[in-house]
């Protein structure tokens, strides 16, 4: 089912909408939290398995472990930068702030918690942990196949190294 959403946040304030044309239903969540994130995965979760009963499931590619290892590395965004690496065998994310808000010399928060991940043969990576179990992003690639970066939520990384 399409479904349109937007989202978006600054400290202590973190929103999310989603649309769903199809069956002319929309749902929207506001926080005023600096852990708000968790709650709009949380509630959008609840909206999509939950109130209309679908069931998006996105599998793991059985590779997914070499299709991480080749994607490990840092990748910079507008305001934070993401960290994909391998420890004891599993692949994980992390965001670390740069700038903070309301203004870029305020204090950036601090690095999230990392999240397991693990890719899907179609090119999306899962969150394998709460609160955002599920959640997923995709891999920006060029014209010739090659992996530049990553699309998560609206936010868009490219790859700095690893």
């Amino acid at each position: 089912m399409a479904t349109i959403q937007h989202g978006g946040g600054t400290n202590g304030q973190i929103s999310l909408l989603m649309v769903f044309p199809e069956i002319d239903f929309s749902a929207a969540i506001l926080t005023n939290s600096n852990e708000g994130s968790k709650a709009t995965s949380l509630f959008s979760r609840m909206v999509v398995e939950d109130l209309l009963e679908l069931n998006p499931v996105i599998e793991p590619a059985t590779n997914y472990l070499e299709r991480a290892e080749k994607i490990a590395g840092l990748y910079k965004g507008e305001m934070s930068d993401l960290e994909i690496f391998i420890e004891q065998g599993k692949s994980f994310i992390k965001e670390i702030p740069r700038v903070g808000f309301p203004d870029e010399d305020s204090e950036p928060a601090p690095p999230s918690t990392p999240q397991e991940i693990s890719i899907s043969g179609e090119g999306f990576i899962i969150n394998l942990s709460e609160p955002y179990l599920a959640s997923a992003g995709e891999f920006i690639v060029n014209e010739f196949g090659r992996m530049e970066g990553q699309r998560i939520g609206l936010r868009i990384y490219n790859e700095i190294g690893s």
